[in-house]
């Protein structure tokens, strides 16, 4: 689970979720792909995170469809953007 931040992004990211049927839990409200690479981006400079790299080195490979302009504009803002490029 990841919080919204009072900011920019977090305000889009919200905007951006998806209501899912999952057959455990029921509806539930999840991120877009490109909010959860921002969010495990921005997860990894708190500390060394090979984990979260990779992880969103999977989810740009699974999802070749990314919005990627929306990626760099919030990167950008967030002071992400060597991160997100060594990811793409």
């Amino acid at each position: 689970m990841i919080i919204r931040e009072p900011d920019a992004w977090g305000e889009s990211a919200f905007t951006r979720r998806v209501r899912v049927d999952d057959p455990a839990f029921g509806p539930v409200w999840v991120c877009s792909p490109e909010d959860l690479v921002i969010a495990k981006l921005e997860f990894s400079e708190q500390g060394p995170s090979d984990r979260q790299i990779e992880d969103c080195r999977v989810i740009v490979r699974a999802r070749p469809s990314l919005d990627w302009e929306y990626l760099e504009r919030h990167a950008q803002a967030l002071g992400l953007t060597g991160l997100l490029a060594d990811v793409r």
